[in-house]
């Protein structure tokens, strides 16, 4: 789905909860993302200009409707530009995601830049999410608090 389709989608599913008298809480809704991410930005759009390429695809030469579906589609930059967009995904409403990396998954090294990318997300958004502390525990916050930049 789009990211701009997920707060509708989210409306639905809390009116249909509602409707059978069910705790929208209780259900998990993630979102899946196709990333491109690299130690820079210039890499990872290199990586996945080269993936589309492959596949009869010219950014380059692309329209701007072609350009513009992809770019709805597929998270391509470095942790920190990776990190503000799955950011952006958590603070609609959505409790997590799932991530794919069809462009340069093959690298390892790039499969590790994701996961400590997205564990600095999630480390906050159970942060966020958890119950206040109790006698001096650090743990806990308010779902208002920001989430932190990718290299914080």
């Amino acid at each position: 789905a789009a990211i701009d389709e997920i707060p509708r989608k989210l409306d639905a599913l809390a009116a249909h909860c509602e409707r059978l008298g069910r705790d929208r809480r209780e259900i998990v809704v993630s979102v899946q993302r196709a990333v491109c991410i690299a130690p820079t930005h210039e890499q990872a759009v290199a990586d996945a200009t080269a993936y589309l390429r492959e596949r009869g695809i010219d950014l380059d030469t692309a329209d701007d409707a072609t350009r513009q579906m992809i770019e709805a589609r597929v998270t391509i930059g470095d942790p920190d530009a990776v990190g503000e967009r799955l950011a952006a995904v958590l603070e609609l409403g959505v409790d997590g995601f799932t991530c794919n990396l069809p462009a340069n998954g093959h690298d390892p090294d790039n499969v590790e830049l994701l996961g400590r990318t997205a564990a600095k997300l999630v480390t906050w958004r159970l942060r966020a999410t958890a119950p206040a502390p109790h006698d001096g525990d650090d743990v806990g916050g308010s779902p208002s608090d920001s989430p932190p930049g990718p290299s914080a």
